[in-house]
């Protein structure tokens, strides 16, 4: 019982890790044409947004729209990306502890692109 307890309480260490590890994530995008700049951070806000305004008034707004979207899209998608590869390098040995975990680690997008 003593060994469950103790090995509880390295995954709430490994959790606070995660979670101050992701309280530093950033990712920053630019659209291809540098028009849009963008920062997402680990808790998926968005905490930065760039437009150019001369961009504004020459381009119809589907187009405007779309880029916006697709930007938002790639950046949230690394931000997953990156939050899933902290989990997995904090989690990897809790696997072998509770062998379900490696299901919800199964489920990370990171680890969805290797199989």
């Amino acid at each position: 019982m003593f060994k469950l307890f103790s090995q509880l309480a390295k995954i709430e260490e490994k959790l606070e890790r995660v979670r101050e590890k992701a309280k530093l994530l950033e990712v920053r995008m630019k659209s291809p044409d540098g028009n849009i700049e963008i920062a997402v951070n680990g808790k998926r806000e968005i905490s930065e947004l760039k437009i150019n305004p001369e961009w504004l008034k020459t381009t119809p707004p589907d187009n405007i729209s779309n880029q916006l979207k697709a930007l938002i899209n790639e950046a949230m998608r690394s931000v997953d990306y990156q939050l899933a590869a902290i989990i997995e390098s904090e989690f990897k040995d809790v696997m072998e502890i509770f062998p379900g975990f490696s299901t919800f680690l199964g489920e990370l997008p990171s680890l969805k692109d290797k199989n």
